[in-house]
C-alpha cells in the first residue's frame, strides 16, 4: 500500500500518530478561520492525545480497507 503520492504540484501523505503535534498546531492556529466550515468541536479535540488517537484510528481504517480520510 502506497502512503505517499506526489505530482509536480501536489503532495498527499497519509499521516501516522507521529504527526499529531503538527496536526494539533494546525487546528489550533486555524480554529477561528475554520469554524465556518468545520463542525463544532469539543475542547478535547484540541489536545495532543485526541489527535494521536484520531490519527491511529485513521491508519487502522486505511490498513483494513474501510476508509481513507483526506
Amino acid at each position: 500500500m502506497k502512503l505517499f503520492y506526489e505530482t509536480k504540484n501536489l503532495i498527499l501523505k497519509v499521516l501516522d500518530s507521529s504527526y499529531a503535534n503538527i496536526v494539533l498546531n494546525y487546528h489550533i492556529k486555524n480554529k477561528f478561520f475554520l469554524e465556518e466550515w468545520e463542525p463544532l468541536r469539543d475542547e478535547s479535540f484540541y489536545t495532543l492525545r485526541f489527535q494521536e488517537k484520531l490519527l491511529e484510528k485513521d491508519m487502522d481504517s486505511l490498513k483494513s480497507g474501510t476508509a481513507l480520510r483526506l
